[in-house]
């Protein structure tokens, strides 16, 4: 019977589209999901009474019913739905709400690195009299000097730093109490930001990073992997760049309050 075809044609076209579109665009397939089912019920419905009205199906053809239903079903749980094999036995059906369990995975990963973020710095800070004071006098004379400074305080950051993947630079920059003075001197250090760091910003976001910079407020670069910090300290200013260099880290503002407060602890001790 000629009927059956085109039933047949709109089951292949719903689970094709299904198919194609799970594969080319995924989270909004899993998003729209119960859209998509209910979508495709409707279609299925709309082919049947067709059918019936057409006079191709009779209103009391309950085999045909039934075997037009099962199909349906069939393609819903095997193709749209997906059931979860664990669950089958107990006739239990997984919906494949996988945005909102990556959610829910991705905020217990933030939440708990946020309790081993806030443990790290607090081990740091504790350490810090026992690690600073390593220091000798000769060294403590030399340290308003930039690349000794520099390369101590990164020392120094990297027992928070190693801890969660994360990779630094600093980038020495001239303070000018002037507002304007001091972000064209920020604006003008954005170059050797992008070489170290093997960075590009975007032309467009250049002045407002410097102006933000400039006002000591904290610059996503890229969200969850490059953040631009500034410091003005007493003996020196710099832009601390800092970036998530092992995959699967995790950097968030967290990491650029946690840091720039260890560069405090860092400035007050030498300046001390």
């Amino acid at each position: 019977m000629f009927y059956f075809g085109w039933m047949a044609i709109g089951f292949m076209a719903i689970a094709g589209l299904a198919t194609a579109t799970h594969w080319y665009n995924r989270g909004w397939y899993e998003s729209n999901l119960l859209n998509i089912r209910k979508t495709s019920y409707a279609i299925m419905a709309l082919i049947y009474f067709g059918m019936i009205l057409a006079g191709h199906i009779l209103l009391n053809d309950w085999v045909q019913a039934v075997q037009f239903a099962s199909i349906a079903i069939f393609i819903d749980l095997a193709i749209l739905e997906t059931p979860s094999i664990q669950k089958i036995g107990n006739t239990e059906f997984k919906k494949n709400d996988q945005i909102i369990e990556n959610t829910i995975r991705d905020n217990e990963r933030i939440i708990l690195s946020s309790f081993q973020k806030t443990a790290q710095f607090t081990a740091v800070v504790q350490y810090s009299q026992h690690h600073l004071t390593e220091l000798t006098d000769e060294q403590k004379d030399q340290l308003p000097e930039w690349d000794l400074y520099s390369s101590m305080l990164k020392e120094y950051l990297r027992y928070y730093t190693d801890t969660f993947g994360l990779r630094i630079s600093t980038t020495s920059i001239q303070f000018d109490s002037d507002p304007e003075i001091r972000m064209t001197n920020i604006r003008n250090s954005l170059p050797q930001i992008e070489r170290s760091n093997s960075i590009l910003i975007p032309e467009e976001n250049k002045e407002e990073m410097s102006n933000e910079l400039a006002e000591a407020a904290v610059y996503v670069v890229e969200e969850g992997n490059t953040i631009c910090v500034p410091f003005f300290g007493s003996t020196n200013s710099f832009i601390i760049t800092i970036q998530a260099a092992e995959s699967g880290a995790i950097l968030n503002g967290i990491d650029a309050n946690n840091i720039v407060n260890l560069v405090q602890i860092f400035d007050w001790f030498i300046d001390g």
